[in-house]
């Protein structure tokens, strides 16, 4: 079986069971009893790596004399505030779990109970070890190098770089760490974990590494990073936020965009900290940093990618899955990027990647999931552990039977999309137009209703109401509706339909997947109301809906819609996307044949249901 993982969570269980006992019993705050168990916890692993034992008599006279404790504790009060007899409890638990510094299952364990108990929640999201080792391998660290965590969290970073290079140290040497995080309890973990491990390191700091003036521009060779991000959390601190270009608005001038001298309201975290580490780099060196996918697709960022590229080179790009960060909380959309600040020289080829398997279940605990055979039966590796199913190994070995990946020449990155999809050779590469077809562009072809029923002005009226899922995707029909008053109508509802036009799906998970709507609007669902999650479509006289709905069930339609969606939530496409995707045109009769074609299904599922009802007299 899996020790790490069983290891793991049993210090997981354990941890929670402490500290409950400490916020239980003693009356203290959450904060005060997550500091109580540090400092059991540094006590206690100091006392049984010297002793090896579990006399409670002995560690109490070990605390009371050893001056190594009072000089090095962790910047907490050194006298414990518990009572002796819960003390002694704790004391026993935690000598059960048999803690060893030649591996980082404590720290592992401990930073889950802090996702768990939701501790650390400014927008901060523990990245998975899985993550963080792979950002340290594409990085390629050598021991003659500082390196940087500026939001450092529980250490995660720091550690895997320090053990991927620490052979090389031959056990007299030091690399350069240094780490910061605005938390103290999470500079508390990263200071405990870096003792469990003897990693020697005075550079671990609680300050906001947005405007701490020890941190130097152009002092590290290397930053690696997961910043918090999200629009919850916003600086507004104008002291702060005229330090940064990137905190300011921006114009559009002849697709140039020309910082103004406006600051913005409020500023996410992340889009400070890229500016920040950029700026923290010595010339040449590298980061590697986890950022929403807003950030690499959404044209409103088109200034920040505009700004990346003119400090730095793009060297990666790794897409993660959804559950990355679903053991935080949070399911938002996340890639890496690995960038190289100039001068340096431009990379013949950017690196593009996509993580599907991570090794475990989006869920609280991060459950680990593991590879198995066509019956169904775990599969085992040679030391008699079951295989963790993920093809993280994959993207970096670059093996491409297992992975997802392709290299883009670098002349064709373009500062309107940095994301995995928008340059995949799948999506990029024009597909070849039949010669019975020719292309329009959406706008071209379709009239988009844009304006807002009237009868929403009108509380008291009941109306018809259609969402996304009143859509059969595999029919492309409208099969339900829900009669609500006007009141009652979420705020996305917006356009009245009318017969014959046609409605498509420009958000949610399922655009530009086989199961993305679209239906013809039937005299059922005349004056019905629909959510602003379609767009409603009045084709030109020339041009049948009923073709329409077939090409918007082909590959040549879907795969634009993957090209283009943006999101780190909930995907979407654009407005100007839209009205700019290519339509294939056929010629009149084929356009005729696959009409009548695409029509007669119709009614011959409307004639199958109308009998059915007769049958049942419904």
């Amino acid at each position: 079986m899996d020790l790490f993982n069983h290891n793991e969570n049993l210090i997981l269980s354990s941890f929670e069971d402490i500290h409950n006992q400490i916020y239980a019993n003693e009356g203290l705050s959450p904060e005060e009893s997550f500091n109580e168990l540090i400092k059991l916890l540094f006590n206690v692993t100091i006392f049984f790596r010297e002793h090896k034992s579990t006399d409670y008599s002995e560690y109490r006279k070990f605390i009371t004399d050893n001056k190594y404790l009072k000089k090095n504790f962790l910047g907490l009060e050194y006298q414990g505030k518990l009572s002796q007899q819960l003390e002694k409890d704790i004391f026993l638990k935690i000598v059960k779990l048999e803690l060893d510094q030649s591996n980082d299952i404590l720290g592992l364990g401990f930073q889950k109970f802090l996702n768990s108990s939701s501790r650390i929640n400014r927008g901060q999201f523990f990245t998975p070890k899985i993550i963080v080792d792979m950002c340290v391998e594409m990085i390629e660290l050598n021991k003659n190098v500082n390196i940087l965590d500026p939001c450092c969290g529980s250490g995660s970073f720091l550690v895997s770089a320090y053990n991927s290079i620490k052979e090389e140290l031959n056990g007299k040497e030091h690399c350069s760490l240094y780490g910061m995080d605005i938390s103290k309890q999470a500079i508390l973990l990263t200071k405990l974990r870096f003792m469990l491990l003897d990693i020697k390191s005075e550079n671990i700091f609680c300050s906001d590494a947005l405007s701490d003036v020890k941190l130097l521009p152009e002092s590290f060779d290397i930053i690696l990073t997961n910043p918090p991000f999200g629009t919850k959390g916003k600086i507004t601190d104008h002291g702060v936020l005229r330090n940064y270009d990137l905190a300011y608005k921006y114009s559009n001038t002849n697709d140039r965009w020309i910082k103004t001298n406006t600051l913005q309201n409020g500023v996410p975290p992340e889009r400070l900290f890229i500016e920040r580490c950029i700026r923290l780099l010595k010339p040449n060196g590298k980061i590697a940093i986890v950022l929403p996918d807003s950030i690499l697709e959404n044209p409103s960022m088109t200034y920040m990618r505009e700004y990346i590229l003119s400090k730095t080179n793009l060297l990666k790009v790794i897409k993660l899955p959804s559950e990355t960060f679903m053991p935080s909380g949070t399911a938002i959309k996340t890639s890496i990027l690995i960038l190289q600040k100039k001068p340096c020289k431009n990379p013949n080829n950017i690196f593009f990647g996509a993580v599907s398997k991570i090794g475990f279940q989006g869920n609280k605990n991060a459950t680990p999931i593991y590879k198995k055979d066509s019956k169904g039966n775990l599969l085992y590796d040679v030391s008699g552990n079951f295989i963790v199913d993920e093809d993280v190994t994959d993207i970096i070995k670059q093996n491409n039977v297992n992975a997802d990946f392709y290299f883009l020449d670098s002349k064709d990155l373009d500062k309107k999309r940095f994301d995995f999809e928008y340059y995949h050779p799948k999506y990029l590469k024009q597909q070849k137009i039949p010669k019975s077809f020719s292309v329009k562009k959406m706008k071209e072809i379709v009239k988009v209703v844009q304006n807002k029923s009237p009868k929403l002005r009108n509380k008291e009226l009941e109306v018809n109401y259609i969402e996304l899922s009143d859509i059969n995707y595999l029919y492309s029909e409208i099969v339900d509706s829900e009669s609500l008053l006007v009141s009652d109508l979420p705020s996305r509802a917006s356009y009245e339909l009318k017969e014959g036009q046609i409605i498509t799906a420009v958000a949610g998970n399922s655009i530009g997947t086989k199961k993305h709507v679209s239906a013809i609007v039937t005299s059922e669902y005349n004056g019905a109301i629909c959510t602003n999650g379609f767009k409603v479509l009045e084709v030109q006289p020339s041009l049948s809906p009923y073709y329409l709905i077939y090409f918007f069930r082909s590959s040549f339609f879907l795969n634009q819609i993957t090209k283009f969606r943006v999101g780190s939530a909930i995907p979407v496409i654009t407005d100007d996307d839209f009205s700019n995707l290519d339509i294939l045109i056929p010629n009149k009769k084929l356009h005729q044949k696959i009409s009548d074609h695409m029509k007669s299904g119709y009614i011959q599922r409307q004639d199958f249901i109308d009998k059915l009802e007769y049958i049942v007299g419904d």
